[in-house]
């Protein structure tokens, strides 16, 4: 703990420092982290302290961790991964985070808990209502504890809140525990390799799909490493069947040409509005090509590192042409050929210029009391009809900067709209039993043709 008083000391004495990242410093050790968390007792400036890999492994260096996060007052984020902290030690911590109130992330990667530890950090972010988030490392469970994990979080919604990676042991009983969770938004799954002889390894990956697909309660998915379902047909079967599923990011590993499973279940969904292709290697242009023609709702298309050739662009730009959805095509720069670069993105602005006409004429339409009128006896949600309701008078650049700030939350909505003018206005009696077809016929007519592809080439 010797080599540790002179930084204690410094900060202790009132310096203004934000930051302190010691990681790797295997030696400060036990006795080291009980110094220094003693002496951040009385610092008001520190926001971010990293501890990674700092040889922290008793009960003695975690219960200090808890006294200081039960006195500290500024501390957003704990870094605390690659160390030995056990389920005893991760209870030190959780005791302190009881009466903490300005942490925001906790991170534990590469630590030792199970399954107690879990459960304990799993109840402080329920009683934190959500405004902790903890990360934790690769955490093996299974058997009886596994069985016991599951019953012990079966009402706890703090799981959305809880991001645990789960090793290849873990598989069956993570399903298990899905099953039972109703709150589960957002889901990661692991870069998982499962050990050579390991007896039915592949049937566990396909019944963790089959049950995603049965509860159909998951918005955001994750898929860590691309290798670990690119020739899973279960995987593909998911993307196919939710209708829940809106957000979906891969995060590095390799979409070849082989890889049929992945882009041939984008090519059926029908929910999806972005994809994320992150640091993959992408070698399957073609396959996108049948993507952007069949699939309608994909909006949002992101890449780290993209390449394609001229013979799979010139595909590529033929069935975007077919594509009304896509809006935003992200790539690393260069990535696109010059000579396709400005038929590709004028592709893109096409999409979106039609998207905002289409909705300039759906608001002029609820400008109409006839039109207002009609809507408010349609049995939609009061959110949607609130938003018409505050729709005076709307120009079309004003509709493209509601679209920029999401404030409407799907472009489906504005369709809807336009579904609702289309269908109960155009036949609408006045009060002497006349049909109303002026103006309101106009609209339709407007609204139609700027939905026609052919229309807007010309």
């Amino acid at each position: 703990a010797k080599h540790m008083e002179p930084l204690a000391d410094v900060v202790a004495e009132g310096c203004t420092i934000v930051t302190l990242d010691l990681s790797c410093n295997f030696r400060i050790g036990d006795e080291g982290i009980k110094c220094l968390s003693e002496c951040l007792h009385k610092n008001r400036t520190l926001k971010n302290l990293c501890l990674t890999n700092v040889g922290l492994s008793s009960d003695m260096g975690c219960g200090s961790l808890g006294a200081l996060l039960a006195a500290n007052t500024t501390i957003e984020c704990l870094n605390l991964s690659e160390n030995h902290i056990n389920d005893i030690g991760v209870a030190y911590i959780a005791a302190g985070l009881e009466s903490n109130a300005t942490l925001k992330t906790l991170i534990l990667e590469s630590v030792k808990a199970g399954a107690d530890g879990v459960v304990v950090l799993a109840d402080i972010v329920l009683a934190k209502s959500g405004r902790l988030r903890v990360r934790l490392g690769k955490v093996k469970v299974a058997g009886a504890d596994s069985i016991g994990l599951a019953l012990k979080l079966k009402n706890n919604i703090a799981r959305e809140h809880l991001e645990v990676f789960w090793d290849s042991d873990s598989i069956a009983d993570l399903v298990d525990v899905l099953n039972r969770c109703t709150h589960m938004d957002e889901l990661t799954l692991p870069n998982i390799r499962f050990e050579r002889g390991a007896a039915g390894s592949p049937n566990c990956f396909s019944t963790l799909f089959e049950g995603l697909s049965a509860r159909d309660n998951v918005r955001a998915l994750t898929v860590t490493n691309a290798d670990s379902v690119g020739s899973e047909e279960a995987f593909s079967k998911y993307l196919s069947r939710t209708r829940t599923l809106e957000k979906l990011r891969f995060l590095y590993g390799a979409i070849v040409r082989t890889d049929d499973h992945i882009m041939a279940g984008l090519v059926d969904n029908s929910s999806l509005r972005e994809v994320h292709f992150g640091n993959t290697l992408f070698a399957s242009s073609s396959a996108l090509a049948d993507v952007l023609h069949r699939n309608s709702t994909l909006e949002v298309i992101k890449f780290h590192h993209f390449e394609v050739e001229e013979l799979e662009m010139t595909k590529l730009i033929i069935n975007l042409k077919a594509n009304t959805s896509l809006v935003r095509f992200e790539t690393n720069p260069g990535s696109i050929p010059p000579k396709f670069y400005f038929r590709f993105h004028d592709l893109l602005r096409r999409n979106w210029d039609l998207l905002v006409r289409a909705v300039a004429f759906v608001l002029y339409g609820t400008q109409d009391r006839a039109s207002a009128e009609a809507f408010e006896g349609k049995r939609h949600s009061a959110e949607l009809r609130a938003k018409v309701a505050s729709l005076e008078m709307v120009s079309k650049e004003e509709a493209g900067r509601m679209m920029r700030r999401a404030e409407f939350r799907r472009r489906s909505e504005f369709f809807l709209l336009a579904g609702v003018i289309r269908k109960d206005l155009c036949c609408l009696p006045t009060a002497s039993g006349q049909l109303q077809l002026e103006n309101l016929g106009e609209v339709l007519c407007e609204i139609t043709s700027y939905l026609s592809i052919s229309d807007v080439r010309e």
